[in-house]
């Protein structure tokens, strides 16, 4: 029996997690270690003071505050084989032919397949049990808040894994039971049977439930859950989390690549990104920014199978990635898949820093659009979704 300050958390997965450890091309595991450091990272999404507080309820390695208060185990977990399954997500969901085909699927989990990438994963439906166990000398309010804070957000906003940003490693907490007071405080979406019933339980406002319990402040240094954050559930539910996942993948697939994202300037409004760095490429047309869509993160790869296969890529002046600030994940509502996509305020590179193109050395101006091109992104759904912004 588990000491009577456990807090028990039933979990599943909803899509596979693509979860490594010393051999991630022959087997996935998560491990308490690995567990624990997304829960540091979404408690340090939720708290502005996380370097102040972090030691005290995550533990540290400087001497001064030492291991952590509280034990995490894992039970009734298995190792996982399973392989992405490229050729049937291409043959199930490709639309079109040569340079215009499109395959929602394989656009979110593209690197996965990208030797010498081999990773196995979890498969969909694991079912698995956590226990976190507070020290009785250290548990406190405070304590609880913060790991039963950051677990929420890990399992509703975010994921793990490779690709956790992109829909793979989707997680749901399917019960839990012994922290009464904090437990009853957040709804669980496992209890939702369709987005409006989501909605009405109050949806994503549980992120604003755990502002009483944080100051997220904002995001000068990290992914933060502060004001400026967006939602949106799609309300088309389906039969697979492929199916689910796969839709997703197509809405944001044709907006990065031509359909959506019209330049708002007068002068150019036909032109996308697509069409600028392809003349850019064929034609050694100057660029005048940096692409648009880099505010979905770097570095920002264009291929083109119609110039011989030229392509370019688009990275920070001194840094060469920029994680992205939209989270596509798959909620299990009932018996249906729902996709959503949550942007979250994140950091762009540091000010002043410019974006460059592959082997070249001109910096380029950020896009006057880039900043926003998540927010219009979620807009342009429109009525597909159900938006359950703050």
């Amino acid at each position: 029996m588990p000491p009577p300050n456990t807090l028990t958390v039933k979990l599943s997965t909803v899509t596979p997690l693509f979860l490594g450890g010393a051999e991630p091309n022959e087997r996935a595991e998560l491990r308490p270690p690995s567990l624990k450091g997304l829960l540091r990272y979404w408690y340090r999404a939720l708290d502005a003071t996380y370097r102040e507080n972090e030691p005290r309820y995550f533990g540290s390695h400087d001497g001064a505050t030492g291991q952590s208060p509280c034990l995490l185990r894992i039970s009734n977990w298995q190792e996982g084989t399973e392989e992405w399954a490229q050729e049937r997500h291409r043959e199930r969901y490709t639309r079109g032919t040569g340079t215009h085909s499109t395959n929602g699927l394989i656009y979110l989990g593209y690197t996965l397949r990208m030797k010498p990438n081999q990773r196995k994963a979890i498969p969909a439906g694991t079912r698995f049990e956590l226990q976190i166990i507070p020290h009785p000398k250290s548990d406190s309010e405070e304590l609880r808040h913060a790991w039963l804070g950051a677990l929420w957000a890990l399992v509703h906003i975010g994921g793990a894994g490779s690709r956790a940003r992109r829909g793979l490693g989707s997680l749901r907490i399917d019960g839990w039971s012994g922290w009464k007071e904090e437990c009853d405080y957040l709804p669980l979406p496992c209890r939702m049977s369709t987005p409006v019933d989501w909605r009405k339980a109050t949806g994503i406002a549980d992120a604003r439930l755990l502002q009483r319990w944080f100051d997220a402040g904002k995001a000068h240094d990290r992914t933060a859950l502060s004001e400026g954050r967006l939602f949106a559930l799609v309300m088309d539910g389906y039969a697979s989390w492929e199916d689910a996942l796969a839709d997703a993948g197509l809405r944001l697939q044709r907006y990065r690549q031509r359909d959506g994202e019209r330049l708002k300037d007068a002068q150019q409004s036909a032109a996308t990104d697509y069409m600028v760095v392809k003349s850019h490429l064929g034609q050694r047309t100057p660029l005048v920014t940096g692409p648009r869509r880099a505010g979905f993160g770097l570095p920002l790869t264009f291929r083109y199978g119609s110039l011989g296969g030229a392509n370019t890529e688009f990275r920070g002046t001194l840094h060469d990635r920029m994680a992205s600030p939209l989270f596509v994940r798959v909620f299990k509502l009932g018996d249906k898949f729902h996709a959503a996509y949550i942007g979250l305020p994140t950091p762009m590179l540091p000010t002043g820093e410019r974006l460059r193109e592959k082997d070249g050395q001109r910096g380029l101006d950020w896009h006057p659009e880039a900043h926003g091109v998540v927010r219009d992104f979620i807009d342009h759904l429109g009525n597909d979704v159900l938006r359950l912004d703050p």
